[in-house]
């Protein structure tokens, strides 16, 4: 991995820096700088594997960007992953670091006035090691693909819908499965899951459902890349996987294994959200890559599952009975999508799922969980 910024990475005491992967991004570079620092976010490390948009030559005129490439092959490094590890233990040990992509914008309780590393600083005396976050998917109120974002859009103005009906558990497990050693989350929910299936018909999957669709990675790497249009017209789908960990405590031989999954093994009480801006004209070029689905896992299976139900979608709107506006924070909070509600599950004080928005018992819970927490 080549360095290209000159300068040194010299991170203040108790500051949190985002660590983040880039390819062709230029489209959500400025966005994503003023969201973070907004946040407080000083210290951004941008790994860059060969953009040819700008994104590299703009990423290496900001200061608080510290800016390494990597050309190797995106698939062979399991998607990006062994990158950030490489980076993480390099520069971020010893500290809370926020790991997230271009499209996604961090949201956590009071962000508009609690920096992130205040959010962060009383997680490690508490025990604390990661923090939980969904991906919660942003749209626009007309025809998404017919949206593109501009510089200097306000994204929350031009995308600012989201669901507001959302189920967290535990990933089903088969009876034959060994116990997880830190809480294996499943986020079901938002409008990709609604122009694939319905939440009803996911929230009754089992584990012998997963099981079922996870046989696909037997062949799907040995036949030609000419099927996959046709195994995505007849597999059965699985829902994108929205639970992720972007914040952690970074200690040596800290690796994620995926991009849901670290060896931290001791999530906060706390809950996040990702605003993921994905739903607009971006996805219809990126579904439109054919090189994605050699680069992609399962060589692009799920986008060409996603392709396909975005043609059958037509150009309707995606709201919905259950779409809500973000205009803070508080919005989220307000539903459980953020905040203690959903940390209940790991802690032991939820049942077994939450569902959002929360009814009156879930948002009393989450109001003394809160309260708890402060204390």
């Amino acid at each position: 991995m080549n360095r290209l910024s000159p300068a040194a990475i010299d991170l203040a005491p108790g500051e949190v820096p985002v660590v983040t992967l880039v390819k062709n991004e230029m489209g959500f570079l400025p966005h994503f700088l003023r969201h973070y620092r907004k946040l407080g976010v000083a210290s951004f490390i941008f790994i860059d594997n060969g953009s040819t948009d700008g994104s590299l030559e703009f990423l290496l005129a900001e200061d608080d960007c510290h800016v390494f490439q990597e050309l190797g092959a995106f698939r062979a490094a399991n998607y990006g992953i062994d990158w950030v590890n490489e980076v993480a233990n390099a520069h971020c040990v010893g500290r809370w670091s926020a790991f997230v992509d271009c499209d996604e914008l961090l949201v956590y309780r009071d962000c508009e006035t609690v920096p992130l590393a205040d959010f962060c600083a009383g997680f490690t005396a508490r025990g604390f090691d990661k923090v939980g976050g969904a991906m919660i998917d942003m749209y626009p109120d007309g025809d998404f693909l017919a949206v593109s974002l501009g510089p200097q859009d306000d994204l929350l103005e031009v995308m600012g819908n989201f669901d507001s009906d959302y189920v967290f558990r535990a990933w089903p497990r088969r009876p034959w499965d060994a116990e997880p050693e830190s809480f294996h989350l499943q986020v079901l929910g938002g409008p990709r899951l609604r122009l694939l299936s319905d939440l009803g018909a996911e929230a009754g999957h089992g584990a012998l459902y997963y099981t079922l669709c996870n046989q696909v990675d037997r062949f799907i790497d040995k036949v030609p890349l000419s099927w996959v249009g046709p195994i995505a017209a007849l597999w059965p789908m699985e829902m994108p996987a929205q639970q992720k960990w972007p914040i952690n405590f970074v200690r040596p031989g800290f690796a994620f294994a995926n991009s849901h999954a670290n060896r931290n093994t001791a999530p906060a009480d706390e809950f996040v959200s990702l605003l993921h801006f994905k739903l607009c004209d971006e996805l219809r070029k990126r579904v439109q890559q054919n090189t994605l689905m050699e680069a992609h896992y399962r060589r692009g299976l799920s986008y060409e599952q996603l392709r396909r139900a975005v043609l059958r979608w037509g150009p309707k709107p995606l709201v919905y009975e259950g779409t809500r506006r973000f205009r803070s924070s508080k919005d989220l909070e307000a539903i459980g999508l953020i905040g203690p509600a959903v940390a209940g599950l790991w802690s032991g004080k939820a049942r077994t799922e939450v569902r959002t928005p929360l009814g009156d018992s879930g948002r009393a819970y989450a109001l003394a969980a809160a309260s708890q927490s402060a204390a």
